[in-house]
């Protein structure tokens, strides 16, 4: 398959969508004042630290990891757009995480976007793309006020929430505020109706460790008005840095195995995450792969038809994990340390991202490239080249 009609395949089937006409609409009324404001729509955006009437807390980190192997020769292909970030077998995990509280803030439950009343502006999360191109439309037909601190784990439109999103950046944002601002535990979480299973898990977790926080469902058609709005802010110096701050990441860990009541045990189950029931970025080759990783005692799993707790417990007894790249890896934060995962991807498709979860869990990385991708992204994996980055790394 032609690389570039792969390329045109992605972003056609990531841009000429719904979501993304209704982004479009958006910010084609977002200049009629009573049409925006009835749907929620500003005609600028502002980052979260200028925004703010009070900054509660913020830190700045820079971890540092020695990498050879297979994972540095997948780092060298991106050293360009690394910089400073992957020099002389040395990579760097750098960010800002801020803590910042906006008076007179919105919640729109719709859409999970979050709006700062006076003057007018859509808040930005930091990530230096204006959320101003973001939008989508929502028509809230209720108001709701909230007293005091207001944080929200409701940031998409379909209320769930991507596995990845959700866990790493939601649950995970709203944990390191709880921990580094005291004040904040008695702040009310707005959450929305009918939760998943780790959702839930979540939110037991949060009100057993911090009996004041309260926390709310509130309806899709409802605009949250709050006396402070509580906004957790990341910098990225690149994408890769989202795992920046491992105190969080091992936090998550600990709460979903405290909440599930889940112990720690040696691992030694060997992982194949297949993708044979998802459309996107699956390898044609399957049962090749499987074949040659089953000889090596590996099991075939596909995460999706477990249970969450099931997941957590998988992970937990892995000693060595073979997966394309996916939201699958955000289990990674369940994994023992001193652990091998190998990640693999079409080639130029795929870019540094999971190797920082990985190395933050305190796991050997490996990647392996298979050929170019086809429509969805389906590639072609070289059993060989898995099985030799295996030996390289096991041996």
């Amino acid at each position: 398959m032609n690389p570039t009609y792969a390329r045109w395949h992605r972003w056609a089937r990531k841009n000429l969508t719904a979501h993304q006409l209704g982004r479009l609409s958006a910010r084609a009324v977002a200049g009629v004042p009573w049409v925006g404001n009835r749907l929620g729509t500003a005609t600028r955006s502002i980052p979260y630290s200028q925004a703010a009437d009070v900054v509660h807390a913020e830190q700045d980190y820079d971890e540092t990891f020695r990498l050879d192997g297979s994972a540095a020769a997948f780092l060298d292909d991106y050293a360009g757009e690394l910089g400073t970030l992957w020099r002389d077998g040395v990579f760097h995990l750098v960010a800002r995480l801020g803590v910042y509280g906006v008076r007179r803030g919105e919640i729109l439950m719709g859409s999970g976007q979050l709006l700062r009343h006076a003057p007018r502006a859509l808040l930005d999360t930091e990530s230096g793309t204006p959320n101003v191109e973001k939008q989508m439309p929502a028509i809230h037909r209720h108001r709701l006020r909230l007293a005091g601190p207001v944080m929200t784990l409701v940031r998409t439109p379909r209320g769930s929430g991507h596995y990845y999103h959700f866990i790493a950046e939601r649950f995970r944002f709203v944990l390191h505020a709880l921990r580094t601002c005291p004040e904040l535990r008695k702040a009310t979480i707005v959450v929305r109706p009918d939760p998943t299973a780790y959702q839930k898990a979540a939110y037991e977790y949060l009100t057993r460790t911090y009996p004041g926080l309260a926390i709310r469902e509130v309806a899709a058609d409802v605009r949250v008005v709050c006396e402070e709005l509580v906004c957790v802010g990341r910098r990225d110096a690149h994408k890769v840095s989202h795992f920046a701050g491992r105190e969080d990441f091992e936090e998550i860990g600990h709460a979903y195995r405290t909440i599930y009541g889940i112990e720690r045990k040696a691992p030694t189950r060997r992982l194949y995450l297949s993708r044979a029931g998802v459309r996107l970025r699956r390898t044609d080759n399957e049962d090749e792969i499987a074949a040659a990783l089953a000889a090596r005692g590996f099991e075939t799993v596909r995460p999706e038809t477990l249970g969450h707790a099931d997941q957590v417990r998988l992970f937990g007894e892995a000693e060595t994990i073979v997966a394309t790249g996916g939201a699958a890896l955000t289990n990674l934060l369940f994994a023992p340390p001193g652990g091998t995962v190998v990640e693999t991807s079409p080639r130029e498709i795929q870019f540094p991202f999971f190797i920082g979860l990985a190395l933050q869990m305190g796991l050997r990385y490996g990647h392996v490239y298979g050929g170019p991708p086809g429509p969805h992204e389906l590639y072609r994996l070289d059993p060989k080249a898995l099985t030799d980055t295996l030996d390289a790394m096991e041996g």
